[in-house]
């Protein structure tokens, strides 16, 4: 299986069941893809400390995987930080602070 369907995975079941029974990388990441940030409250995390605690390759795929995510008719849509902003935009910039604060 690969890093993009086991994350995919992962978020759909987190959609589906929550985050309790997940490690608490996976449910960050299940969390900020599908833009549950009281979630990552919920851990303990600010948002910065959940993009440090996630790895690498899993922040690039959270876009990715919300974008696969929002196509799905059974998805239930968070609102999004800004009412006008994308999902997609959202986890954009996610990825580039994430690059940012890691050099």
């Amino acid at each position: 299986m690969s890093t993009f369907s086991y994350l995919l995975s992962k978020v759909l079941e987190a959609e589906a069941n929550g985050i309790e029974n997940m490690s608490v990388g996976e449910g960050l990441a299940c969390a900020l893809a599908l833009n549950r940030i009281d979630w990552v409250r919920n851990l303990g995390y600010t948002l910065a400390q959940a993009l440090e605690r996630i790895d690498e390759e899993w922040i690039t795929l959270i876009p990715r995987v919300a974008m696969e995510i929002e196509k799905l008719p059974t998805h239930k849509k968070q609102p999004s930080l800004r009412p006008n902003q994308s999902l997609s935009r959202t986890h954009s910039v996610i990825v580039f602070l994430v690059y940012f604060l890691r050099k």
